[in-house]
């Protein structure tokens, strides 16, 4: 049987971050995705969707 994992999110003025962590509080993988690597007007909401994802999606990939 696999660990319990649990995933946090930080979407903040200039991007997403995304992080793992065990049930002991170890830190698994982070990912960090820039605003400005999605678009121009970081008040789009679609930007924060397609960082956020990336920021997820990055941190997911690094977990075994």
């Amino acid at each position: 049987m696999s660990p319990d994992l649990f995933i946090g999110v930080d979407l903040g003025t200039t991007g997403a971050r995304a992080v793992v962590i065990d049930v002991n509080g170890n830190q698994r993988s982070t990912f960090k995705a820039a605003l400005s690597d999605f678009g121009t007007n970081p008040r789009d909401p679609q930007i924060w969707w397609r960082a956020t994802s990336a920021a997820l999606n990055g941190a997911l990939l690094k977990v075994d």
